[in-house]
């Protein structure tokens, strides 16, 4: 079938398909183009590739959708098991592919990953048209004591 979407885990050959997801999101919210973009991404990308798992959504072999996730390993704390968290720093799928379940497969298989990988807390910041989405895999308004400062 034509319109089945696969999702997989990125590896290192998929840095350029990633970094152009990345790009068209950019481009989807009014960011100029860029030259270079893709090789200065990818380059960054690869670099620290085992915190950051990747997972794309394919239709046809082509990518449709990209789920980044960013991990931290805990600090040790006396008395508890070593722990990690997650921060999902990119979700996009491209407009012709939305509402059609892709954000959700992306999100599915990144927290079926990250429960098999320790991984106690994901968080992330929702964009206000796709906070139902996320809602509906699981996700709440975080605790009122998380803060934030932009530097």
């Amino acid at each position: 079938m034509a319109d089945i979407v696969n999702v997989r885990s990125a590896t290192a050959a998929d840095a350029a398909v990633v970094a152009r997801l990345q790009q068209d999101m950019a481009r989807e919210l009014g960011t100029a183009g860029e030259p270079g973009f893709v090789d200065r991404f990818a380059k960054t990308w690869l670099a620290d590739l085992e915190r950051r798992p990747t997972w794309l959504a394919e239709r046809d072999g082509r990518a449709i959708g990209v789920l980044i996730l960013v991990v931290i390993d805990k600090l040790p704390w006396p008395g508890q098991a070593p722990g990690r968290w997650a921060h999902v720093s990119l979700v996009f799928v491209d407009q012709a592919d939305r509402n059609a379940g892709v954000g959700h497969l992306l999100l599915g298989e990144m927290l079926a990953w990250a429960a098999a990988n320790r991984v106690d807390r994901v968080q992330l910041n929702a964009n206000p048209n796709s906070a139902r989405l996320y809602r509906k895999a699981g996700f709440d308004s975080a605790p009122a004591r998380l803060m934030e400062l932009r530097i």
